[in-house]
């Protein structure tokens, strides 16, 4: 599990880096639509990533304000599912409040404890910025 093709992508889909742009908001900024970056966090993983009744537990690490940015990073439970994930995700509104940024990096837990992974995804999710 977890091996990674010629690719370097995740031949069992655990290892991901994504980028959605959700468009179409209106007045839309972190703090006010969001709140703090742990009220934000909570309400993503209570209401998207683990909702009652998925089967997922998701365990909030840490949640930080960083410039124009959220972060969040936490750990997935998906019990029978497969193993434990651990996921950084960092969020950012547009200057003009119509799109919200999310760029995520998840792999399974036990990756994140080689320092070179640990690393490695750290610096993708800290190489996301908004211009």
């Amino acid at each position: 599990a977890g091996r990674l093709n010629q690719k370097g992508v995740s031949e069992s889909g655990d290892t991901n880096v994504s980028v959605i742009v959700s468009s179409g908001l209106s007045g839309f900024t972190l703090k006010g639509t969001l709140g703090t970056p742990t009220n934000a966090a909570e309400t993503l993983l209570t209401r998207s990533i683990a909702p009652e009744g998925s089967g997922r537990v998701a365990t909030l690490l840490s949640a930080v304000e960083s410039g124009r940015t959220y972060k969040f990073e936490y750990i997935v439970d998906r019990g029978e599912k497969g193993p434990p994930l651990r996921n950084i995700a960092v969020i950012a509104a547009s200057a003009l409040g119509d799109k919200l940024y999310t760029l995520t990096v998840v792999a399974p837990a036990e990756k994140w404890k080689d320092s070179n992974n640990d690393a490695q995804f750290r610096k993708i999710a800290d190489s996301f910025h908004l211009r």
